[in-house]
């Protein structure tokens, strides 16, 4: 029996050592970026182009909804009375939907839709 009855083939520790899809991470440190790594977690291999970046600049945008998004103001709603701080979280979780936090599934379908047409003409992205 082993010691670790969990397996993926997303991540593998060993002593010493950390891989992420088959690369040691202290390789990945400094040569790729944040983006790149989660581009390699999502996809199992590292990016050809541009997606890392893209990754990069979407978190960097959605790090933020301020004062006037719906889960923050349930976050906000719910911690002032005095819960621990995963309750008041977990409101704010609970909170998102079609209008605030789901929207980007729309802009990714109609992202990729875009992406199809584009190939289907032959232009280059």
């Amino acid at each position: 029996m082993t010691s670790n009855p969990w397996r993926t083939a997303i991540s593998k520790v060993v002593p010493n050592r950390v891989y992420i899809r088959g690369y040691d991470v202290t390789e990945l440190a400094g040569n790729v970026s944040f983006g790149d790594v989660v581009y390699l977690l999502w996809t199992g291999e590292l990016p050809q182009g541009n997606e890392g970046k893209i990754l990069e600049d979407m978190f960097v945008i959605a790090a933020d909804f301020s004062l006037n998004a719906p889960s923050t103001g349930a976050v906000r709603f719910v911690a002032s009375c005095g819960v621990p701080v995963q309750a008041a979280v977990a409101a704010g979780v609970i909170a998102i939907g079609d209008l605030h936090g789901g929207a980007i599934e729309g802009c990714a379908k109609m992202l990729k839709e875009g992406v199809e047409r584009a190939k289907k003409e032959g232009k280059s992205l």
